[in-house]
């Protein structure tokens, strides 16, 4: 995933990255924290992993609940049960 703004930013990681997925910019409900798009996302393009990095939807638990309601298995890449509890 890649805003407008990381795409200006030109910052290493987006540079390094095999696949970018253009989403909204602004305030990381458009996208980071979105966990509709990034459900979407990732059964769209068959994805194997999340992962959430820090803030953003990663302490948010309804991220690997929804993951694992998708039509195929996604490994969250964080301590769910750290979330959960």
């Amino acid at each position: 995933m890649a805003t407008p703004e990381d795409m200006r930013a030109n910052a290493e990681y987006i540079r390094l990255a095999d696949q970018l997925v253009d989403v909204p910019g602004g305030s990381n409900n458009n996208n980071y924290a979105n966990i509709n798009l990034i459900c979407q996302i990732a059964e769209q393009l068959q994805v194997d992993a999340v992962m959430p990095m820090w803030g953003h939807a990663s302490e948010n638990p309804a991220l690997p609940n929804s993951l694992l309601k998708l039509n195929r298995r996604v490994w969250y890449a964080a301590l769910t049960t750290a979330i959960l509890t």
